[in-house]
């Protein structure tokens, strides 16, 4: 056991560099419900205490409606087993403040969610707890922890939390609590960064399937949204969708979202989920008819990994620049985004001075390279360095062969 004090520096550097997002008309949302059912049985072993999520700060100003706890009962169901709360940074680093709270609400088994009311107002930065109460009558269980990756980090503060308190806490690194809250439901969970039906270059034929599985707790249905936001426009609450509706373990495929959704061009793709964060997979593919396909797997973006605010992402240009195009996408968030690009040979040289870019609330564009550099000459094996200063982002490079059309994907990753 640590006392918060002492926790100050690595609590500063995990929010810090949290990456945050949202989508047109979501509002604010805090926490994650990972993909699948496996999960440690640490959440219910730690009795009454206040457990944390520091890695995924609200992303921002807003006020939360309604939280999911992801919960293990361990034994009856209690009728005030835990509590929803909104924690805020003291004015002293590692210190925590309550600026609301909701419950104590009943416990089950899977994904429980609640309304919050009234709302919590929260500001970005904010943190989501969940109190596990755990009376001496008898055991409630404790919210699901999922053992997962360095990134991830919850802290575990002995009893019931109260605004001022300067209490004791232990990090418990890599685990993520399985909790959030958000200001409306279905709730922006990922995007595809780039979608589309659309004739490229070369009489190319570009589509996008979509394949969605879900991975819910306790057998509960997983519903969500899709939605498509066209290029070189900010996003509309009218912009088409389509609904889809999963039980546990269940999957769903959309051939061709172009024509599903009735569209055609090139956009981005929202993904809203009810529940737990659903498995996604995209392919991007040339149409060659009768002559078959070829295609890429699209990475899909959680919101939490979108390029946020003093963050640096990379991208390096084609090594024949004569026989593949690269342009380079940006799709933006509630807050927009601002960064410096840096563009240097593999040398390290400088290959010239490029504006800042600033792009709008919920926008999406895609930019062939030499217009993008500001038409600097290409070079091979070059480096583009992204430096956001403002808001946040998914920016990702897309290469493809002239001679073949054979295209691939990569999101601008941290050096």
């Amino acid at each position: 056991m640590h006392g918060l004090r002492t926790l100050a520096g690595t609590l500063a550097m995990l929010v810090s560099t949290t990456l945050l997002a949202q989508p047109v008309g979501s509002g604010v949302s805090i926490g994650e419900l990972p993909f699948g059912q496996t999960f440690t049985t640490l959440g219910s072993s730690l009795g009454a205490s206040t457990l944390v999520d520091i890695t995924q700060p609200a992303s921002s100003d807003g006020s939360l409606t309604s939280a999911t706890v992801r919960w293990q009962l361990s034994g009856t169901p209690c009728a005030n087993g835990y509590k929803i709360k909104a924690l805020r940074q003291g004015t002293q680093l590692g210190t925590f403040t309550v600026v609301g709270e909701r419950g104590p609400f009943p416990t089950g088994s899977g994904d429980l969610t609640t309304t919050l009311n009234p709302p919590i107002a929260v500001q970005a930065g904010d943190l989501l707890a969940v109190t596990q109460i755990n009376p001496t009558s008898g055991n409630c269980g404790g919210a699901a922890l999922s053992a997962s990756d360095s990134t991830h980090t919850a802290l575990r503060i002995t009893g019931d939390v109260q605004t001022g308190a300067a209490s004791v806490g232990s990090l418990l690194r890599g685990y993520q609590i399985n909790a959030r809250a958000s200001g409306t439901l279905p709730t922006l969970v990922g995007v595809i960064p780039g979608v589309g039906s659309l004739q490229g270059a070369s009489g190319s034929s570009f589509r996008t399937s979509i394949q969605i599985a879900s991975g819910g707790a306790g057998g509960q249905t997983v519903s969500g949204r899709l939605v498509f936001h066209p290029r070189g426009t900010g996003a509309s609450a009218s912009d088409p969708g389509v609904d889809f509706s999963l039980q546990n373990r269940d999957t769903v495929e959309f051939d061709d979202i172009g024509t599903t959704l009735n569209v055609s061009g090139l956009g981005t793709l929202d993904v809203l989920s009810t529940g737990s964060l659903p498995l996604v997979t995209v392919r991007v593919f040339n149409d060659n008819g009768s002559a078959g396909t070829q295609g890429f797997f699209e990475p899909f973006v959680r919101t939490r990994d979108a390029a946020g605010p003093n963050s640096q992402v990379l991208l390096t240009t084609p090594h024949d620049p004569n026989n593949f195009r690269m342009n380079i996408g940006v799709r933006t968030f509630e807050q927009g985004v601002s960064f410096i690009v840096v563009y240097a040979s593999k040398s390290g040289t400088s290959l010239g001075t490029i504006a800042a870019k600033t792009f709008p609330p919920n926008y999406f564009e895609q930019f062939g390279l030499q217009q993008f550099v500001d038409n600097i000459p290409a070079s091979p094996d070059a480096l583009l360095s992204f430096f956001v200063t403002n808001g946040s982002a998914v920016i990702y490079g897309s290469t493809t062969d002239n001679r073949t059309n054979d295209s691939a994907v990569v999101i601008a990753s941290r050096p």
